[in-house]
């Protein structure tokens, strides 16, 4: 009994070795940066059909501006942990 209870906790923590060194790989943390960057440039796209070109520097600050910050705060940590 006491075997198998520690062959089930064995394989929880190789999983989740597994899965720790996958996310923090460079290739996985690059595709993190890519999938962050598209969001931004929809975000963008999003607010220039809005407010046009020049509204974005006369509008109040908007959920989708407060959301465009934070992915670039994310995208920031990311770069440095490469």
């Amino acid at each position: 009994m006491v075997g198998i209870i520690a062959s089930v906790v064995a394989a929880i923590a190789a999983i989740a070795g597994l899965w720790f060194s996958i996310r923090s790989s460079k290739g996985s943390i690059l595709k993190r940066i890519d999938r962050k960057e598209q969001q931004i440039r929809e975000i963008d796209n999003s607010i220039i059909q809005r407010f046009g070109l020049n509204g974005s520097n006369v509008r109040a600050m908007t959920p989708m501006d407060v959301k465009r910050n934070k992915l670039c705060e994310e995208i920031a940590e990311l770069k440095r942990k490469l």
